[in-house]
Protein backbone atom coordinates (compact mmCIF):
# COMPACT_ATOMS: atom_id res chain seq x y z
CA UNK A 1 0.00 0.00 0.00
CA UNK A 2 1.38 3.11 -1.03
CA UNK A 3 0.56 6.86 0.19
CA UNK A 4 -1.10 8.98 -2.22
CA UNK A 5 -1.42 12.19 0.32
CA UNK A 6 -0.93 13.71 3.42
CA UNK A 7 -2.92 16.37 5.08
CA UNK A 8 -2.41 18.11 8.83
CA UNK A 9 -4.54 20.48 10.50
CA UNK A 10 -4.73 22.27 14.23
CA UNK A 11 -6.71 22.01 16.70
CA UNK A 12 -6.43 24.66 19.38
CA UNK A 13 -9.03 24.13 22.35
CA UNK A 14 -8.61 26.89 24.56
CA UNK A 15 -9.14 26.64 28.98
CA UNK A 16 -10.85 28.64 30.83
CA UNK A 17 -8.15 29.02 33.20
CA UNK A 18 -4.15 28.64 32.83
CA UNK A 19 -2.76 25.54 34.23
CA UNK A 20 0.24 26.56 35.72
CA UNK A 21 3.49 24.51 36.67
CA UNK A 22 7.15 25.76 38.09
CA UNK A 23 7.87 27.77 34.47
CA UNK A 24 5.06 27.88 32.18
CA UNK A 25 1.38 27.88 32.03
CA UNK A 26 -0.95 25.91 29.44
CA UNK A 27 -3.59 27.97 28.43
CA UNK A 28 -5.37 25.91 26.02
CA UNK A 29 -5.05 22.00 24.42
CA UNK A 30 -2.96 21.58 20.99
CA UNK A 31 -3.32 19.03 18.83
CA UNK A 32 -2.84 17.75 15.22
CA UNK A 33 -5.27 16.10 12.82
CA UNK A 34 -3.22 13.92 10.36
CA UNK A 35 -5.12 12.63 7.41
CA UNK A 36 -3.22 9.82 5.21
CA UNK A 37 -4.80 9.27 1.77
CA UNK A 38 -3.62 6.14 0.22
CA UNK A 39 -3.68 4.96 -3.15
CA UNK A 40 -6.94 2.77 -2.92
CA UNK A 41 -8.73 6.01 -1.47
CA UNK A 42 -8.45 4.97 2.16
CA UNK A 43 -8.20 7.92 4.29
CA UNK A 44 -6.50 6.88 8.04
CA UNK A 45 -7.61 10.24 10.56
CA UNK A 46 -5.48 10.07 13.79
CA UNK A 47 -3.67 12.88 16.09
CA UNK A 48 -0.22 14.14 17.26
CA UNK A 49 0.10 16.50 20.64
CA UNK A 50 1.34 19.54 20.15
CA UNK A 51 2.81 21.14 23.10
CA UNK A 52 3.50 24.82 22.16
CA UNK A 53 2.23 27.86 20.57
CA UNK A 54 3.15 27.02 16.99
CA UNK A 55 0.27 24.06 16.42
CA UNK A 56 -0.61 26.16 12.95
CA UNK A 57 2.90 26.63 11.56
CA UNK A 58 3.79 23.11 12.48
CA UNK A 59 0.50 21.75 10.65
CA UNK A 60 1.49 23.45 7.21
CA UNK A 61 4.84 22.38 7.88
CA UNK A 62 3.91 18.36 8.56
CA UNK A 63 1.36 19.28 5.38
CA UNK A 64 4.46 20.05 3.20
CA UNK A 65 7.05 17.58 3.76
CA UNK A 66 4.42 15.06 3.82
CA UNK A 67 4.10 15.35 0.19
CA UNK A 68 7.54 13.92 0.38
CA UNK A 69 5.90 10.28 1.49
CA UNK A 70 3.53 10.33 -1.34
CA UNK A 71 4.62 7.40 -3.24
CA UNK A 72 6.19 5.04 -0.57
CA UNK A 73 4.87 2.33 0.61
CA UNK A 74 3.65 2.21 4.20
CA UNK A 75 6.19 -1.22 4.68
CA UNK A 76 9.39 1.23 3.94
CA UNK A 77 9.34 2.15 7.77
CA UNK A 78 12.92 3.22 8.27
CA UNK A 79 13.64 4.28 5.01
CA UNK A 80 10.59 6.89 4.88
CA UNK A 81 11.70 7.73 8.81
CA UNK A 82 15.41 8.47 7.59
CA UNK A 83 14.12 10.78 4.41
CA UNK A 84 12.12 12.79 6.79
CA UNK A 85 14.90 13.35 9.21
CA UNK A 86 17.46 14.03 7.25
CA UNK A 87 16.03 17.35 6.19
CA UNK A 88 16.40 18.74 10.06
CA UNK A 89 19.98 18.00 9.93
CA UNK A 90 21.16 21.40 8.50
CA UNK A 91 18.19 23.43 10.42
CA UNK A 92 20.21 25.74 13.33
CA UNK A 93 17.65 27.45 14.95
CA UNK A 94 16.17 25.81 17.77
CA UNK A 95 13.04 27.14 17.10
CA UNK A 96 12.88 25.96 13.66
CA UNK A 97 14.32 22.39 14.83
CA UNK A 98 11.46 22.16 17.39
CA UNK A 99 8.88 22.71 14.55
CA UNK A 100 10.46 20.55 12.36
CA UNK A 101 11.29 18.02 14.41
CA UNK A 102 7.34 18.22 15.54
CA UNK A 103 6.19 17.61 11.61
CA UNK A 104 8.20 14.78 11.66
CA UNK A 105 7.06 13.10 14.31
CA UNK A 106 3.37 13.91 13.27
CA UNK A 107 4.09 12.82 9.58
CA UNK A 108 6.09 9.39 10.77
CA UNK A 109 3.26 8.56 13.52
CA UNK A 110 0.26 9.03 10.98
CA UNK A 111 2.57 6.54 8.75
CA UNK A 112 2.53 4.39 11.42
CA UNK A 113 -1.17 4.53 12.13
CA UNK A 114 -2.27 4.45 8.23
CA UNK A 115 -0.37 1.08 8.61
CA UNK A 116 -2.61 -0.14 11.16
CA UNK A 117 -5.59 0.13 9.40
CA UNK A 118 -4.32 -1.10 5.89
CA UNK A 119 -3.22 -4.32 7.77
CA UNK A 120 -6.27 -4.30 10.25
CA UNK A 121 -3.88 -4.48 12.94
CA UNK A 122 -3.62 -2.04 16.62
CA UNK A 123 -0.63 -0.23 16.65
CA UNK A 124 0.86 -1.97 20.08
CA UNK A 125 0.89 -5.05 17.78
CA UNK A 126 3.11 -3.61 14.80
CA UNK A 127 5.35 -3.11 17.18
CA UNK A 128 5.96 -6.38 18.82
CA UNK A 129 2.72 -6.66 21.73
CA UNK A 130 -0.58 -7.12 22.00
CA UNK A 131 -2.87 -4.78 24.03
CA UNK A 132 -2.20 -5.15 27.48
CA UNK A 133 -3.29 -2.87 30.63
CA UNK A 134 -0.44 -0.31 31.77
CA UNK A 135 -0.97 1.78 35.00
CA UNK A 136 -2.46 5.38 34.39
CA UNK A 137 -0.98 8.26 36.10
CA UNK A 138 -2.56 11.26 36.66
CA UNK A 139 -0.54 14.78 35.74
CA UNK A 140 -2.05 17.23 38.67
CA UNK A 141 -0.88 19.16 41.26
CA UNK A 142 -0.55 22.65 38.99
CA UNK A 143 -0.23 25.54 41.05
CA UNK A 144 -4.07 27.32 41.20
CA UNK A 145 -5.02 30.54 42.55
CA UNK A 146 -5.35 29.04 46.40
CA UNK A 147 -3.16 27.20 48.81
CA UNK A 148 -1.00 24.34 48.04
CA UNK A 149 -3.51 22.00 50.03
CA UNK A 150 -6.46 22.93 48.05
CA UNK A 151 -4.19 21.65 45.08
CA UNK A 152 -3.39 18.84 46.24
CA UNK A 153 -6.85 18.09 47.51
CA UNK A 154 -7.80 18.72 44.07
CA UNK A 155 -5.51 16.57 42.92
CA UNK A 156 -6.57 13.57 45.10
CA UNK A 157 -9.99 13.85 44.47
CA UNK A 158 -9.28 13.33 40.77
CA UNK A 159 -7.12 10.21 41.65
CA UNK A 160 -9.74 8.92 43.14
CA UNK A 161 -12.57 9.61 41.03
CA UNK A 162 -10.71 7.81 38.01
CA UNK A 163 -9.14 5.05 39.89
CA UNK A 164 -6.05 5.80 38.25
CA UNK A 165 -2.45 4.03 40.19
CA UNK A 166 -0.41 7.29 39.91
CA UNK A 167 -0.22 10.99 40.46
CA UNK A 168 2.60 13.11 38.93
CA UNK A 169 2.81 16.02 40.89
CA UNK A 170 3.68 19.29 39.86
CA UNK A 171 6.79 21.04 42.27
CA UNK A 172 9.59 23.18 41.18
CA UNK A 173 8.59 26.52 43.10
CA UNK A 174 11.80 28.80 44.28
CA UNK A 175 9.79 28.29 47.57
CA UNK A 176 10.85 24.59 48.08
CA UNK A 177 9.38 24.38 51.56
CA UNK A 178 6.13 24.96 49.86
CA UNK A 179 6.84 21.64 47.52
CA UNK A 180 8.13 19.54 50.06
CA UNK A 181 4.57 20.48 52.18
CA UNK A 182 2.87 19.72 48.91
CA UNK A 183 4.12 16.64 48.60
CA UNK A 184 3.65 15.70 52.05
CA UNK A 185 -0.06 16.13 51.69
CA UNK A 186 0.19 13.98 48.64
CA UNK A 187 1.54 11.15 50.15
CA UNK A 188 -0.95 11.75 53.62
CA UNK A 189 -4.07 12.30 51.54
CA UNK A 190 -3.40 9.81 48.99
CA UNK A 191 -2.15 7.09 51.14
CA UNK A 192 0.48 4.29 51.10
CA UNK A 193 -0.17 2.76 47.79
CA UNK A 194 -0.42 5.66 45.97
CA UNK A 195 2.64 6.00 43.61
CA UNK A 196 3.83 9.26 43.30
CA UNK A 197 6.49 10.76 40.38
CA UNK A 198 7.38 14.73 41.40
CA UNK A 199 8.12 17.04 37.92
CA UNK A 200 10.02 20.31 38.60
CA UNK A 201 10.09 21.39 34.87
CA UNK A 202 13.29 22.61 35.44
CA UNK A 203 12.76 24.75 37.78
CA UNK A 204 15.64 24.53 40.39
CA UNK A 205 19.11 24.95 40.58
CA UNK A 206 21.59 22.00 41.80
CA UNK A 207 21.06 23.11 45.19
CA UNK A 208 17.18 23.33 45.89
CA UNK A 209 16.72 20.47 43.53
CA UNK A 210 19.21 18.41 45.82
CA UNK A 211 17.68 19.45 48.85
CA UNK A 212 13.72 18.91 47.67
CA UNK A 213 15.29 15.08 46.67
CA UNK A 214 16.97 14.75 50.35
CA UNK A 215 13.38 15.18 51.75
CA UNK A 216 11.36 13.57 49.00
CA UNK A 217 13.22 10.15 50.04
CA UNK A 218 10.88 9.79 52.84
CA UNK A 219 7.89 10.21 51.10
CA UNK A 220 9.11 7.32 48.94
CA UNK A 221 8.60 8.77 45.64
CA UNK A 222 8.96 6.71 42.09
CA UNK A 223 11.24 9.32 40.54
CA UNK A 224 11.64 12.86 40.48
CA UNK A 225 11.74 14.43 36.91
CA UNK A 226 13.51 17.15 35.09
CA UNK A 227 15.06 18.56 38.69
CA UNK A 228 17.41 21.26 37.34
CA UNK A 229 17.56 23.82 34.62
CA UNK A 230 17.92 22.97 31.30
CA UNK A 231 21.59 25.08 30.96
CA UNK A 232 22.99 22.77 33.12
CA UNK A 233 20.57 19.73 33.17
CA UNK A 234 22.55 16.66 32.38
CA UNK A 235 25.18 17.63 34.24
CA UNK A 236 23.25 18.65 36.95
CA UNK A 237 21.21 15.40 36.97
CA UNK A 238 24.05 13.30 37.03
CA UNK A 239 25.04 14.44 40.37
CA UNK A 240 21.46 13.71 41.43
CA UNK A 241 21.79 10.34 40.89
CA UNK A 242 25.34 9.69 42.59
CA UNK A 243 23.72 11.40 45.10
CA UNK A 244 21.21 7.90 45.20
CA UNK A 245 18.42 9.67 47.45
CA UNK A 246 15.93 9.04 44.34
CA UNK A 247 15.42 8.22 40.58
CA UNK A 248 16.01 10.94 38.00
CA UNK A 249 13.60 11.01 34.72
CA UNK A 250 13.79 13.34 31.87
CA UNK A 251 13.19 13.14 28.10
CA UNK A 252 9.99 15.18 27.24
CA UNK A 253 11.48 18.15 26.40
CA UNK A 254 14.62 16.80 23.96
CA UNK A 255 13.41 17.65 20.35
CA UNK A 256 15.01 14.64 19.09
CA UNK A 257 15.59 11.19 19.32
CA UNK A 258 19.46 11.48 19.63
CA UNK A 259 19.23 14.36 22.44
CA UNK A 260 17.40 11.72 24.13
CA UNK A 261 19.52 8.87 23.82
CA UNK A 262 22.62 11.45 25.27
CA UNK A 263 20.21 11.80 28.11
CA UNK A 264 21.23 7.61 28.51
CA UNK A 265 24.23 7.65 27.53
CA UNK A 266 25.81 10.23 29.41
CA UNK A 267 24.21 8.82 32.48
CA UNK A 268 21.90 11.74 33.47
CA UNK A 269 18.46 9.63 33.82
CA UNK A 270 17.29 6.72 35.72
CA UNK A 271 13.51 7.15 33.81
CA UNK A 272 13.61 8.27 29.95
CA UNK A 273 9.82 9.95 28.87
CA UNK A 274 10.87 10.82 25.57
CA UNK A 275 7.71 12.13 23.40
CA UNK A 276 7.17 10.71 20.40
CA UNK A 277 4.60 13.03 19.04
CA UNK A 278 7.69 16.10 19.64
CA UNK A 279 11.22 14.49 18.61
CA UNK A 280 11.00 12.11 16.42
CA UNK A 281 7.36 9.88 15.86
CA UNK A 282 6.93 6.11 16.52
CA UNK A 283 10.38 5.51 14.57
CA UNK A 284 12.12 8.02 16.61
CA UNK A 285 10.66 6.88 20.15
CA UNK A 286 11.65 2.76 19.38
CA UNK A 287 15.26 4.01 18.73
CA UNK A 288 14.69 5.92 22.39
CA UNK A 289 13.48 2.78 23.88
CA UNK A 290 16.03 0.37 22.62
CA UNK A 291 18.95 2.30 23.97
CA UNK A 292 17.14 2.84 27.28
CA UNK A 293 16.04 -1.25 27.52
CA UNK A 294 19.31 -2.30 26.89
CA UNK A 295 20.95 0.21 29.23
CA UNK A 296 18.81 -0.67 32.60
CA UNK A 297 16.93 2.58 32.03
CA UNK A 298 13.39 2.55 32.88
CA UNK A 299 10.95 3.65 29.85
CA UNK A 300 8.38 6.54 29.97
CA UNK A 301 5.80 8.48 27.60
CA UNK A 302 4.93 11.99 28.12
CA UNK A 303 1.56 12.98 27.81
CA UNK A 304 -0.53 11.99 24.71
CA UNK A 305 -2.23 8.76 26.08
CA UNK A 306 -2.91 8.07 22.30
CA UNK A 307 0.32 6.94 21.96
CA UNK A 308 1.53 5.87 25.16
CA UNK A 309 -0.62 3.19 25.61
CA UNK A 310 0.52 1.65 22.71
CA UNK A 311 4.23 2.40 22.75
CA UNK A 312 4.31 1.23 26.25
CA UNK A 313 2.36 -2.01 25.77
CA UNK A 314 5.64 -4.33 24.69
CA UNK A 315 8.60 -2.99 27.13
CA UNK A 316 9.28 -4.91 29.73
CA UNK A 317 10.17 -1.78 32.41
CA UNK A 318 8.10 1.21 31.86
CA UNK A 319 6.17 3.89 33.07
CA UNK A 320 2.70 5.06 32.55
CA UNK A 321 -0.02 5.85 30.28
CA UNK A 322 -0.37 9.67 31.51
CA UNK A 323 -3.81 11.48 31.50
CA UNK A 324 -5.04 14.89 32.93
CA UNK A 325 -8.29 16.05 34.00
CA UNK A 326 -10.82 16.70 31.22
CA UNK A 327 -10.99 20.46 31.84
CA UNK A 328 -6.93 20.16 31.01
CA UNK A 329 -7.21 17.75 28.23
CA UNK A 330 -10.55 18.00 26.43
CA UNK A 331 -9.11 15.92 23.62
CA UNK A 332 -9.15 13.03 24.86
CA UNK A 333 -12.26 13.08 26.61
CA UNK A 334 -14.32 14.68 23.92
CA UNK A 335 -12.67 14.51 20.39
CA UNK A 336 -11.54 10.72 20.94
CA UNK A 337 -13.71 7.42 22.12
CA UNK A 338 -10.82 7.16 24.68
CA UNK A 339 -10.39 3.96 26.51
CA UNK A 340 -11.30 3.82 30.68
CA UNK A 341 -9.23 3.44 33.67
CA UNK A 342 -10.11 0.05 34.51
CA UNK A 343 -8.20 -1.64 37.88
CA UNK A 344 -5.99 1.28 37.76
CA UNK A 345 -4.59 0.80 34.02
CA UNK A 346 -5.40 2.02 30.99
CA UNK A 347 -5.19 -0.87 27.70
CA UNK A 348 -4.80 0.24 24.22
CA UNK A 349 -8.08 -0.39 21.91
CA UNK A 350 -7.87 -3.66 19.29
CA UNK A 351 -8.97 -1.41 16.65
CA UNK A 352 -6.84 -0.76 13.81
CA UNK A 353 -3.58 1.96 13.95
CA UNK A 354 -4.12 4.07 17.12
CA UNK A 355 -7.90 2.31 17.72
CA UNK A 356 -9.61 5.38 18.49
CA UNK A 357 -12.25 7.12 16.41
CA UNK A 358 -12.04 10.82 15.95
CA UNK A 359 -15.18 13.49 16.18
CA UNK A 360 -15.48 15.54 13.42
CA UNK A 361 -17.34 17.92 14.53
CA UNK A 362 -15.15 18.85 17.12
CA UNK A 363 -12.08 19.24 14.97
CA UNK A 364 -14.06 21.38 12.59
CA UNK A 365 -15.17 23.43 15.97
CA UNK A 366 -11.51 24.06 16.53
CA UNK A 367 -9.53 24.15 14.02
CA UNK A 368 -7.12 26.70 13.79
CA UNK A 369 -5.35 27.76 10.57
CA UNK A 370 -2.06 29.18 9.84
Amino acid sequence: MKVAGISVEAVVVPFEKPFRGSSYAVVSRRVLIARVTLDDGTVAVCHSGNGHEDAPLVARLATEIGQLMVGKSLHSVEQNWAQLFDIAGPVQSPWRQRNLTHAIATVDTALWHALGVTTEQPLCRLLGSDPNPIPAMYIGGYYGEGTAQEDVEDAIAFVKTSGVAAVKLKVGNPDVDLDIEKLRLTRELGGDDLQIVCDANGGWDLRTARRFADAAADYRIEWLEEPVHWHSDVDGMRLMRANGKVEIGAGQSETSPQRAAKLIMDGAVDVVNFDASWGGGVTGWRKVAGIAELSGVRVAHHSEPQLGMHLLAGIRHRGYVEIYEPERDPVWYQMVDAPPVVGGAITAPYGPGVGLTIDESFVKRYRVDA
